[in-house]
């Protein structure tokens, strides 16, 4: 576009260095050009806010599923050369999760090889005014492979629908899926333990492209929000 303004102005300062008399009209018409060019490249800017929005959730969904993959293998590690059990493994420090273990069971401890604690960016949820609950939790309180056992799977509540289109994308589910169960003030808070009678209606069973998933995002309809769910450990 600069160069189309300069390519312009060369010309025009041609004209009006060979014909001091110039033709006024045509001056006037090429000045409407540069106006008519000027308020499309405005315009065009103005309604590419959501090609960037789209762009933002893809790059704050890349980030969390990064963040989100370390705590994975942290968890795999822990398991497997420090020979933690399922309910040995705590992710004290993170808001709600006070649970003493053995040093090297704990996924958020830096002394003992664990992994810097978890961040949920803003950008992922809704305004805290807009929502029923802003808790991110590693819930122990659903089976989602509905084998009977209570399942550790990690959820962000109130999830922003650009970020929740753009995390069922990169997880290969298209759109944002309805569920009707599950609701948002339904988890149990993993401190060590898991629900010994998980509810038989979990929390991906209501719609065919969820059945066998282990993470997706979805639309409560108890909450009217959205609600991110990632499993680590499936028992």
């Amino acid at each position: 576009m600069r160069r189309f303004f300069k390519e312009c102005y060369s010309y025009i300062s041609m004209i009006c260095s060979h014909r001091q008399s110039g033709n006024v009209l045509f001056l006037i018409l090429i000045a409407v050009a540069l106006f008519a060019a000027l308020a499309y490249s405005v315009t065009r800017s103005s309604s590419g806010g959501k090609s960037v929005s789209s762009e933002q959730a893809k790059t704050e969904v890349a980030a969390l599923m990064q963040n989100l993959s370390l705590v994975e293998i942290a968890i795999q590690k822990s398991r497997v050369i420090n020979s933690c059990g399922e309910t040995e493994i705590s992710f004290n420090g993170f808001p709600g999760h006070t649970y003493d273990s053995r040093d090297e069971c704990e996924i958020f401890n830096l002394s003992s090889g664990g992994i810097t604690l978890l961040v949920i960016s803003s950008k992922i949820q809704k305004p805290a005014a807009e929502c029923y609950s802003t808790t991110s939790v590693f819930n122990a309180g659903f089976d989602i492979d509905k084998t009977g056992k209570a399942d550790l799977v990690f959820q962000i509540n109130c999830v922003n629908d650009s970020i929740c289109l753009a995390f069922n994308e990169m997880n290969g589910i298209s759109g944002i899926p309805i569920e009707s169960n599950g609701g948002v003030s339904s988890y149990a808070y993993f401190i060590g333990s898991y629900n010994p009678s998980p509810p038989a209606n979990s929390i991906n069973d209501d719609t065919l492209e969820l059945q066998g998933r282990d993470r997706f995002c979805r639309y409560q309809t108890s909450t009217g929000l959205n609600q991110i769910n990632y499993a680590f450990i499936t028992r």
